[in-house]
């Protein structure tokens, strides 16, 4: 499973560069072996990094370009599943991901696409 980013001119986007968005738009510090989370070290397990999240819905959906809403799509479909199935509470299991969907909101605003390969 492998996935890329790439500018509106077609230029492939760094991982070094998504972490430093993402870092920034979370308020968070980069991490030199790991990428940013939208929380601390010790809140991980509900909030993993970046990369573990929408980089892994990105590379999740078929090859070639995926709209953002896909991703999102990917990242809420399992848990709004459970929650209205009664096994999670909708609200509390939708702000897990609020970050994350700020973030791919953060990069369709500069104009960046996600491509799984």
């Amino acid at each position: 499973m492998e996935f890329k980013i790439i500018d509106k001119n077609d230029n492939d986007v760094t991982l070094n560069q998504i972490d430093a968005i993402a870092a920034t738009l979370w308020e968070q510090p980069i991490r030199e072996l790991d990428y940013a989370s939208p929380v601390d070290q010790k809140d991980l397990m509900s909030f993993p990094n970046w990369f573990d999240r929408v980089g892994f819905a990105i590379a999740m959906q078929p090859k070639g370009p995926v709209k953002w809403s896909s991703v999102v799509g990917y990242l809420t479909s399992s848990v709004l599943m459970m929650a209205v199935s009664g096994q999670l509470d909708l609200n509390e299991v939708l702000k897990t991901k609020v970050p994350y969907i700020e973030l791919i909101n953060h990069l369709n605003d500069f104009g960046y696409q996600a491509q799984s390969l």
